[in-house]
């Protein structure tokens, strides 16, 4: 597999302003002025570079993407999968390029060959998973802006009834898996789409009101609730523990299924 070394140095500009993508995304640390050099420019791009020579891309794939109205909770679940594998992921997917460079010291060519590196790595990704797909642009190089400010927006804006109605077929699918306890699924798909916190617990509740057939069991999924949400601070780790009860207190409240559904593992 080629490397970010030997690929073309991918361009500086930006389509879309850094203003739109902190809105879009919302996701920024603070004032740029915080943001304090904590690594090595050159040796973080040689680690990359190492990375990228090892990686297999296809494992960054969180799911077969089918149709172009599912592309927002793909890209959210890539994002997760890359933060994870390459150094400095997570600075790079929370920050524009002029911020994401201030956490290197070293020369200026070697930050910003750690930013090409970083940039190229993204797009052989992207158009290593996406260029096959019938409604993804080709012959461009792809950049976390385009991705996020143009093109999932023009998705979502091109037929808007076709899109919702696209979102609820697929959220009803993830409801079905979320209960025979897969629930992850469901959760990355309504957090991509960036559902709040206690609606999110609303869909999760309503997928095990049938179960609740009587006073005790209605306080007693009171009681799992109330645990979960004032126990940890994020809704991830909120579902996840709910789930963990579950299974613990009342695994006869997860159907069975036609059969096992292959896990979703982000």
């Amino acid at each position: 597999m080629s490397t970010a070394s030997t690929a073309t140095t991918p361009p500086v500009s930006r389509s879309s302003s850094d203003e739109s993508f902190k809105e879009s995304y919302k996701k920024l640390s603070g004032p740029s002025a915080s943001i304090v050099s904590v690594y090595s420019a050159a040796f973080t791009a040689r680690l990359i570079e190492h990375v990228m020579g090892r990686c297999v891309i296809e494992d960054l794939n969180p799911f077969e993407i089918e149709k172009h109205y599912h592309l927002q909770e793909w890209y959210y679940c890539f994002k997760k999968k890359f933060m994870r594998t390459f150094p400095s992921g997570e600075e790079f997917f929370t920050h524009p390029r002029e911020e994401y460079e201030k956490f290197f010291s070293g020369s200026e060519e070697s930050i910003r060959q750690v930013s090409n590196c970083m940039e190229q790595c993204f797009h052989m990704c992207i158009k290593h998973l996406l260029e096959n797909k019938v409604f993804f642009p080709e012959s461009m190089f792809y950049t976390r802006e385009f991705i996020e400010n143009e093109f999932i927006p023009s998705i979502r804006d091109s037929d808007k009834n076709a899109y919702l109605v696209a979102t609820q077929i697929r959220r009803t699918k993830l409801a079905m898996r979320a209960s025979q306890g897969d629930y992850k699924p469901l959760l990355f798909h309504l957090l991509a789409l960036s559902v709040s916190p206690e609606k999110i617990w609303c869909q999760f509740l309503a997928i095990f009101v049938p179960k609740l057939t009587t006073p005790k069991l209605i306080e007693e999924c009171t009681q799992l609730f109330r645990k979960a949400e004032s126990s940890m601070k994020t809704i991830e780790k909120q579902i996840q523990l709910w789930y963990v009860s579950i299974a613990e207190y009342h695994k006869n409240w997860l159907s069975k299924g036609p059969g096992r559904v292959k896990r979703f593992e982000v």
